[in-house]
C-alpha cells in the first residue's frame, strides 16, 4: 500500500459458489438490513466524509457520478433500487452498505496476477469501467493495480471492465478501502 493515510483490507476467496450467497442477500434486502437501521446510523455521515477525503486528492473530486461506490449503494437502498448483479457482487455490496466503505471486486481469472499494489493514479492513466465503453480518469485517485505490470484495475469508485466479476467467477479478490 502506497498511501500513508489509508488502510486497505483484502479478502481472497477461491473456488467460490457465487449463487450460494443469493439466499443470504435476499434475506438481508428483504428486511434484515432495514430492521437493523442500515443505512441510517449517525456514524455513517462521518465515515462517508472520511472516505471522500481519502479519495479527494489533487484533481480528483468525489462528487456526482465520481462519488465512492458505498455512497451510491446507500442511495440505491434508500430508493428501493439496490442493484442485483450476482451472488458475490451482491454480497460485497451488502458489506459495503453496512460499513460505508467502498469495496472493489476483481476476478482473479482475469487479472493474470496475484500481486497487487494500492497507489494513486498517474496523469494520463484511465480504464474502461462499463460495457458502454466509458472510461474513468484515474489521476490522483486511490486505486488497485496488478503487478508486475503496475496496471490499474480497480478503485473506490468504479472497477475496470477487464477484471470485473463475470458470470461463473470462482476466484475473487475483494479490496476494501478505508480511511485511517
Amino acid at each position: 500500500v502506497e498511501c500513508a493515510d489509508c488502510m486497505v483490507g483484502w479478502v481472497q476467496a477461491l473456488q467460490c459458489e457465487g449463487d450460494a450467497a443469493t439466499a443470504f442477500v435476499d434475506a438481508e434486502l428483504g428486511g434484515g438490513l432495514a430492521s437493523r437501521g442500515v443505512p441510517t446510523e449517525a456514524w455513517r455521515a462521518e465515515v462517508s466524509t472520511a472516505v471522500r477525503n481519502l479519495i479527494r486528492r489533487g484533481v480528483y473530486k468525489p462528487t456526482g457520478r465520481g462519488k465512492p461506490a458505498s455512497e451510491y449503494l446507500v442511495n440505491a437502498f434508500n430508493e428501493a433500487r439496490f442493484p442485483r448483479v450476482s451472488g458475490l457482487v451482491d454480497l460485497a455490496n451488502i458489506v459495503s452498505l453496512e460499513t460505508a466503505l467502498p469495496i472493489s471486486l476483481l476476478d482473479l481469472a482475469h487479472t493474470e496476477s496475484r500481486d497487487f499494489v494500492v497507489r494513486l493514479g498517474a496523469a494520463g492513466e484511465s480504464y474502461v469501467f462499463n460495457a458502454g465503453g466509458q472510461t474513468i480518469d484515474l489521476v490522483d485517485l486511490l486505486l488497485t493495480a496488478k503487478m508486475p505490470a503496475d496496471e490499474a484495475c480497480a478503485n473506490a469508485v468504479k472497477d475496470s471492465m477487464a477484471t470485473k466479476l463475470g458470470p461463473g467467477a470462482k476466484d475473487v479478490l475483494a479490496v476494501i478501502y478505508a480511511p485511517v
